[in-house]
């Protein structure tokens, strides 16, 4: 080394933090990927001392103090933890004026204009932007040899006393991923494990990186468009072992596309194996290839069949064509997946289809034709619907791309569903832009938007009308469209009702976020965390079953009544009193047998719609065993945590049937 090497070795600290869910945290990957690539070079590792990882959520001076005076504080930074990154480096430079302070991740803009970034967050240094590790390790080195890291790619130097804003070009991506060391194999987490016996560590995995789209919504796309790069298998066969070892009990994959490549199964086969030896991984969760095939459904299989899936992607975020073009985005074929839907129904593959609210140039009328075609294409496991978030680094951030589509954006506090109330040790809120209108669809049409959601969410997918919409839609060509806005249309003009007081509760929420203050709800008696719209109403009518069903029948007997066409009031009634027995709810107790008597064979009918191989419909005497599993027995909070949080994805909500009883009369 240069004489100029500093003789005390340099003090690093790396921050990540992550939220909490109970004693569960996700092991804090991304700084440790910045540790364990700088110690693997003697000439670096032997000049610096990382401290203990900081990556827990309390109050700001309770970290500094953590912290205390260090020569270089480095962030890791996305959407979910920028406020208090930002609160904490603030702290830390009104205390300590000679620290350095970088941040990084996919909260960083790249832009030839830092200088405006700088002017927002006067106390940093440095701005890190795309891939991170060979970036960090040359602000390391610049440091060690006692230079100013004003010449490092990859960085964006802020000199802090004359504003002069240095900007470097991306740091080439490493194409060797390898030569990246992996912080679960070189012990970088075990001080970790040994400290922490109280945390259920969650952990990251990367088998490659890149992402082969662009699409304007998404970060990957201005970050990492490019070809696919891989770590090699046996790294990550070794890395597996180690989950196994460590008893992680969710793993989630980071790569963009999983099942894009043909050894992601084999890999599949190495975790379920690993399951098989130590009973960890307990559960992995992907992002799956954008258009799935074959080997994605294999996968999925092999998964679901090792207990470690919780839900098959099949993603379109829109069918709209001119917003696919808006946002660069490709979705598969609607016949390719009806017939991928109907495979993964037939094998109990459980799957969820993926949508985003006001898009580009989405209408309420192609945003609503979006939700019937996915439906009436075999689409009944899973929807999730989300709000289109403004990304910093993403196309859809620019303000030359909002100006075009003439987005409307409102800043709220980041919906973190399932999350407990935030306490008084967490006193920084972290917030995110949304989209809530466009030059296609105003403000109201975004309430409507979110209006027919909900009636699908929990009408449909949490399964309260899920059966009668299928059998509405097969026998009588009742569109799921027609079907749900009808249920919307009821509690519009009914505000006393009870459908029409928890669609009130929805247009409260949906002020709130245009007022800034989110999407939070809190149900009381049950599990005191932060619900999703269409789940803390599930929950309310479950709290009165018997008048939901009550309304419901009648605003299906309207629409019927509605559409001139003759139907059989005994069989709606039928299909209504089916339904009512199959839906969970909180005082089912798995001790008492329940016998539904029924003059059709509905349960059938409706399995043979849902599954693409319809039966006829007869009549006669049949009797139906519901197969009541696990009952809550009247407690609350047991149902809403188990069945819907936790089952939903599943798509646990309903009770399956077993035939008793099977007396056949005339058709």
């Amino acid at each position: 080394m240069a004489a100029s090497v500093k003789e005390k070795a340099l003090q690093v600290q790396l921050v990540q933090f992550n939220n909490a869910y109970g004693n569960q945290l996700y092991l804090p990957y991304s700084v440790g990927l910045l540790q364990a690539y700088v110690q693997q070079f003697p000439e670096l590792s032997g000049h610096v001392q990382f401290k203990p990882f900081v990556y827990q959520r309390v109050e700001v001076e309770k970290i500094v103090a953590q912290i205390g005076q260090v020569d270089l504080l480095a962030f890791s930074c996305s959407i979910w933890n920028w406020n208090l990154s930002m609160a904490v480096a603030a702290a830390i430079r009104a205390r300590y004026p000679h620290t350095y302070i970088l941040v990084g991740g996919p909260h960083v803009p790249f832009t030839t204009v830092m200088g405006e970034f700088f002017s927002n967050w006067p106390f940093l240094d440095m701005a890190c932007y795309g891939e991170g590790e060979a970036a960090f390790a040359g602000v390391v080195r610049a440091l060690i040899e006692g230079q100013v890291p004003s010449d490092v790619p990859g960085i964006s130097f802020h000199d802090r006393n004359t504003g002069q804003v240095v900007i470097r070009e991306p740091a080439p991506r490493i194409l060797d991923l390898d030569q990246i060391a992996s912080p679960y194999l070189n012990g970088t987490f075990d001080s970790l494990f040994a400290e922490q016996r109280e945390i259920s560590w969650m952990a990251l995995w990367e088998t490659n990186r890149g992402c082969p789209y662009s699409c304007s919504f998404c970060e990957w796309g201005g970050i990492d468009t490019n070809k696919v790069r891989r770590f090699s298998e046996s790294r990550l066969k070794e890395e597996i072992e180690w989950f196994g070892n460590r008893k992680i009990g969710y793993l989630f994959g980071c790569d963009s596309n999983y099942g894009l490549l043909r050894r992601d199964g084999d890999l599949v086969h190495e975790l379920v194996a690993a399951k098989k030896r130590h009973g960890f991984p307990d559960k992995f969760r992907v992002c799956f290839a954008k258009n799935s095939s074959d080997r994605v459904i294999d996968i999925a299989q092999a998964l679901k069949e090792a207990d470690m899936l919780k839900g098959l992607g099949l993603s379109f975020q829109s069918l709209h064509q001119e917003t696919l073009k808006a946002i660069r985005r490709e979705n598969m074929g609607i016949e390719f997946y009806r017939k991928l839907q109907e495979r993964c129904t037939n094998s109990n593959i459980p799957t969820y289809s993926e949508l985003v609210v006001a898009l580009p140039c989405e209408t309420y009328e192609t945003y609503v034709a979006g939700i019937d075609t996915l439906i009436d294409n075999g689409q009944h496991s899973g929807l999730n619907i989300y709000n289109c978030t403004v990304l910093p680094s993403s196309e859809i951030g620019s303000p030359e791309y909002q100006k075009k589509f003439g987005l409307q954006v409102v800043e709220i506090p980041i919906f973190q569903e399932h999350s407990a109330k935030r306490t008084a040790a967490d006193n920084v809120v972290e917030k995110e832009s949304i989209v809530v209108g466009s030059s296609a669809a105003s403000i109201e049409d975004w309430r409507e938007m979110h209006r027919f959601s909900w009636a699908v969410l929990c009408f449909h997918y949490l399964g309260m009308l899920q059966f009668v919409a299928i059998f509405l839609r097969n026998f009588y060509g009742v569109s799921y469209k027609d079907y749900y806005q009808s249920l919307v249309n009821y509690g519009r003009e009914r505000p006393d009702s009870l459908i029409g007081q928890e669609l009130q509760s929805l247009d409260e929420i949906l002020s709130n976020v245009l007022s800034g203050i989110g999407f939070d709800k809190f149900v009381p008696e049950f599990e005191q965390i932060s619900w999703p719209y269409e789940e803390a109403a599930f929950l309310k009518f479950s709290e009165q079953k018997g008048q939901f069903f009550r309304e419901a029948k009648e605003s299906t007997d309207h629409l019927l009544q509605a559409r001139g066409q003759p139907f059989d009031a005994t069989l709606i009634e039928q299909l209504f009193h089916y339904q009512f027995h199959v839906v969970k709810h909180y005082d089912d107790d798995d001790d008492k047998e329940l016998l539904v008597r029924l003059d059709y064979n509905l349960p059938e009918c409706i399995t043979g719609y849902k599954s693409g191989n319809p039966i006829e419909l007869v009549d006669g005497a049949f009797s139906y065993k519901v197969n009541v599993k696990a009952g809550a027995r009247g407690d609350k909070v047991k149902f809403s945590r188990e069945v819907v949080w936790f089952g939903r994805k599943g798509g646990t909500y309903c009770y399956t049937v077993t035939p008793v009883s099977h007396g056949v009369g005339g058709a």
